[in-house]
């Protein structure tokens, strides 16, 4: 009774406006410095910050939705924001400093329930006096002779990846490494392909075990050892089982494929090459089109050609992650991990 009624801000409509701001509006501005915002998008951008304006956050809020982020960059100047909105940004971190503190400091929260490495733990320091395996490294090994890590998912409600199907997920959802694909159900915890002898269920495309044309087909070859038999490997007779029951595969491209798919990393993110610092996204519904023989200087290799379902939804969208605040996210967490070395 007679008590002002605030605004009801949640962190998730924060963090959709944080994206307008960071993911739709800078790089117009960044691509096309003196042009002036069309009237809908000035709309937009004035209705963010009456929000703003009008409402309390935590710091919970902040550090989950990365708006004062967003706002720092508007003040920076990198990019030619209008003056009224460098201004409203400056006064709105002033008030919520003078309220919460130092927000330069907030972090992004990766391990709480909801974070992107929850439940993702290193277990173990090892001495690796050699070059790893691939599906070593897929786990979370490093090359060399200094310590390396070992990853494990400790959640009792893991997802069984050994299944067909999309498991809740979208075109371009996107993790920080592998494992947390693993931990999600996407794919399993060995190798770069999971599969049992129903088939093949997902794999994490590599330069080494697909060619990507990024026009929706996929090549790949395995060395059959030179002999006729087209089952000599455990991973292309698995493959003949999706020909045969026509069921799709999950694909999961990372920064390490050359492919135009590949998910794009920034100077912050560890080298391209080592697939443990990748950042995998996921694909769904990849058929097996054409599979044969092919000899190549006198080796014998079997190949499969996947195609992507026609009804699938359109990579535009998926083509533009990671997002600002993923990006926060990785560059966070391999900062922290480069610090742990």
């Amino acid at each position: 009774m007679g008590s002002e009624v605030q605004t009801a801000i949640t962190p998730n409509k924060l963090l959709y406006k944080a994206r307008y701001i960071r993911d739709i509006t800078a790089p117009t501005l960044a691509s096309a410095p003196d042009a002036e915002l069309a009237p809908h998008r000035l709309a937009t951008l004035r209705d963010i910050f009456s929000t703003l304006e009008s409402a309390p956050v935590t710091t919970q809020i902040l550090e989950f939705s990365r708006i004062g982020k967003a706002l720092f960059e508007v003040c920076s100047r990198d990019t030619k924001w209008p003056e009224e909105f460098v201004v409203r940004a400056e006064k709105q971190l002033q008030i919520w400093t003078a309220a919460l503190g130092d927000i330069t400091e907030l972090t992004p929260l990766l391990w709480v329930p909801g974070g992107r490495m929850h439940g993702i733990e290193r277990t173990r320091a090892v001495q690796q006096p050699r070059n790893l395996g691939k599906a070593e490294r897929i786990l979370g090994l490093k090359d060399g002779d200094q310590q390396a890590w070992e990853w494990s998912v400790n959640l009792s409600h893991t997802k069984d990846p050994r299944s067909f199907g999309h498991h809740g997920f979208e075109v371009g959802d996107w993790w920080i490494l592998p494992i947390c694909a693993s931990r999600d159900g996407i794919i399993g915890n060995t190798g770069s392909i999971t599969a049992d002898e129903q088939g093949v269920y997902a794999m994490i495309l590599t330069s080494n075990n697909a060619i990507d044309t990024g026009e929706g087909t996929i090549l790949c070859e395995w060395n059959s050892g030179g002999g006729e038999s087209e089952s000599d490997s455990p991973d292309t007779r698995k493959l003949f089982r999706n020909v045969t029951s026509h069921e799709t595969v999950r694909v999961l491209r990372t920064s390490e494929l050359e492919s135009k798919l590949a998910p794009v990393v920034g100077p912050a993110i560890a080298p391209i090459g080592e697939i443990v610092n990748a950042l995998p996204w996921v694909d769904h519904r990849y058929r097996v089109a054409r599979h044969g023989l092919k000899r190549d200087d006198e080796q014998l290799s079997l190949y499969f050609e996947l195609v992507r379902d026609s009804e699938q939804p359109d990579m535009s969208e998926a083509l533009k992650r990671p997002r600002a605040e993923e990006r926060d996210d990785s560059e966070f967490y391999h900062r922290i991990d480069s610090g742990r070395q």
